[in-house]
């Protein structure tokens, strides 16, 4: 297994795979591997060349600054779960290489009715929606794993997935 916290080193990795012609299937999670977690990435593993499990908390989902520092991650534990489940990649990048310098493109889904409605549903999504995007660029992933418990997430992603028209499959367990 291997780990990188840079965009470009995920990249040149992601070339080499696809270049053999090899399926990537991406799990992402907010710095915390769960038990629906390790479901998804065995399922992944079953059906995919390559598995990439991103470790991002990604600051843009957080209503607050404060918020975003409280929540908790376990990146070693996380490390340790992918490594004996025989996961290809981690990427790890910081909010820096994620968003770095000045930053102020966002993807947003309007028609979804939490978006109109709920200024806390409008500001996660409004991260969700941008961090996939920015995920698929650098993973390039045929597939997107979604934890079943986020169904609504999975939902909004495959509504990207058309509109921006990604090759992408989103699977939930």
């Amino acid at each position: 297994m291997t780990k990188t916290t840079h965009i470009e080193h995920m990249r040149d990795i992601v070339r080499y795979w696809k270049k053999q012609d090899q399926t990537i299937a991406l799990v992402p999670t907010m710095g915390k591997v769960t038990g629906e977690h390790m479901t998804l990435i065995q399922k992944a593993l079953k059906n995919n060349d390559r598995v990439v499990v991103s470790m991002f908390a990604n600051p843009l989902q957080f209503p607050s600054e404060e918020a975003y520092y409280r929540h908790e991650t376990a990146f070693e534990e996380g490390e340790r779960i992918c490594q004996e489940l025989g996961v290809h990649m981690i990427f790890q990048p910081e909010a820096g290489e994620m968003y770095g310098g000045r930053y102020c493109t966002y993807v947003t889904c309007e028609e979804w009715p939490d978006m109109k409605t709920d200024k806390d549903s409008y500001h996660y999504y409004k991260g969700c929606c941008t961090v996939v995007v920015k995920l698929y660029h650098i993973v390039q992933p045929d597939c997107i794993y979604i934890r079943k418990e986020k169904a609504k997430d999975a939902e909004v992603f495959r509504m990207l997935v058309h509109d921006l028209n990604m090759n992408m499959e989103v699977f939930t367990e």
